[in-house]
């Protein structure tokens, strides 16, 4: 009786087994994928742009990929991608639901040569790591200040154009073979670009139509960047990890930046809304005998450094616009905030906060008068620690110290000034002491 149980058992699990496969799992992620969104594919789309939008990454596009194909082997309605840099308007993309992007990742098909995702989200393919690389445009000493974290770069960059002799001294400390780079003229067209036989041109992404259109259009593959936030930083970091084929250096570059990002914010996150003081972020320039003040847009990087380091920009809802935004003493005085911090591109800050203290307007001024108008620091003359140069980390934890002296009392600034520029540039304690720490100006303390 007892073999005869056995026996039955064993028929009836192999007539179970003919009924149900082993691998559950496999029909339901094929067949029976999930869509979040159905995306209908607009004019200009970018694959990398519609993941950042829907899945907050734009590096995660193969999980729309994979999501899309599955959905159209069964429902043709759908869009079959066997090219991701080439979206049609009109086909129906299916956007998977974020908890699903890993998985989908993973069953992604690899990528033959190398594929970059860049800051429009256009997805850029390279029979091989380009070897070539030029950069231009303005704000070009941003962009290089970022490619030079990388060692690769002292191998690849072949030209880039020279907007200062202060970018031209920095970049020979981190590059002492600076010589061998040829140096464009400033706003150089495509002609000049394309005589220096670029395998890609590095551009911020706001010079998309001006100058990147017009290399697309001769040939000339084009990577383009933002920087202006950190989280842009920090994606960036990730594209250019990708064009020198070294993600993890573009890792270890955005662990030294988070680690100090999180002890920052960590430290002011309890704070109330009392206890966070009223910042002025305040830009001084000088042409002539003509005198501005500006404050930055409420986007940009310094009103993320403020709220980062516990303070409330004060200036944010009158500076909605897409540049500084020029201000006069009249506005200022209204504000009335307890902080003000002025930086200064051309001309000595601290040399400048010096001069207005002395001017009785402006010691009327809550933070004037209570010592809390600050320098904004800075190394090589324009290199100010509030633009979206990696110095705004330096910045950042400068910022915190300032507004919050008590809560940040153990951070040293000078040596985090030496970690800067030994883990991300390379350059020796000797170094930094002798061609760094002389030439720092503003309130460092």
């Amino acid at each position: 009786m007892e073999l005869r149980s056995i026996l039955c058992l064993l028929l009836l699990s192999t007539f179970l087994s003919v009924l149900v496969p082993c691998d559950v799992s496999a029909a339901p992620s094929e067949q029976g994928v999930a869509c979040a969104t159905e995306y209908i594919v607009q004019p200009g789309d970018h694959l990398g742009a519609i993941a950042q939008k829907y899945l907050e990454d734009r590096q995660a596009y193969p999980a729309i990929i994979v999501a899309t194909n599955r959905k159209h082997a069964h429902d043709t309605s759908f869009a079959q991608i066997d090219d991701p840099t080439q979206l049609v308007a009109g086909w129906k993309l299916c956007i998977p639901p974020i908890a699903d992007v890993p998985q989908l990742i993973a069953a992604a098909e690899l990528a033959t040569g190398v594929e970059v995702v860049d800051a429009l989200g256009r997805i850029i393919r390279f029979a091989q790591l380009p070897q070539r690389i030029v950069l231009a445009g303005k704000a070009v000493r941003l962009t290089a200040d970022t490619l030079y974290l990388f060692p690769e770069a002292r191998q690849r960059i072949v030209a880039l154009e020279g907007r200062s002799p202060e970018m031209i001294e920095f970049l020979s400390l981190v590059h002492p073979d600076l010589a061998r780079v040829q140096f464009l003229e400033r706003n150089a067209g495509p002609e000049q670009i394309a005589a220096t036989k670029p395998d890609v041109v590095i551009l911020k992404s706001y010079l998309a139509d001006q100058l990147g259109a017009p290399l697309t259009e001769i040939g000339i593959p084009v990577v383009y960047v933002d920087l202006e936030t950190p989280e842009q930083f920090f994606q960036d970091l990730t594209t250019l990890g990708q064009l020198f084929g070294n993600l993890e250096r573009a890792a270890e570059v955005k662990d030294f930046l988070r680690q100090r990002v999180t002890r920052v914010t960590q430290t002011v996150r309890d704070l109330s809304e009392q206890e966070r003081p009223s910042v002025l972020i305040l830009q001084y320039s000088a042409q002539g005998e003509q005198v501005a003040f500006s404050v930055p847009p409420a986007t940009w990087i310094q009103t993320t450094m403020v709220e980062m380091a516990g303070g409330r920009p004060i200036w944010r809802e009158a500076a909605q616009g897409g540049g500084w935004n020029i201000v006069g003493l009249e506005q200022i005085a209204a504000w009335d905030p307890d902080v003000i911090c002025l930086v200064s591109y051309f001309n000595d800050p601290g040399a400048v906060v010096a001069t207005i203290r002395t001017d009785e307007r402006w010691q009327a001024l809550k933070a004037v008068r209570s010592n809390r108008f600050f320098a904004f620091p800075t190394d090589f003359l324009t290199y100010n620690w509030d633009q979206p140069d990696p110095r705004w980390i330096l910045g950042l934890m400068w910022l915190a110290k300032t507004l919050h002296p008590d809560r940040f009392a153990t951070i040293d600034l000078r040596e985090e000034i030496h970690l800067f520029f030994e883990q991300l540039y390379g350059l020796d304690r000797a170094t930094v002491e002798t061609k760094i720490i002389p030439i720092l100006r503003g309130d460092i303390r």
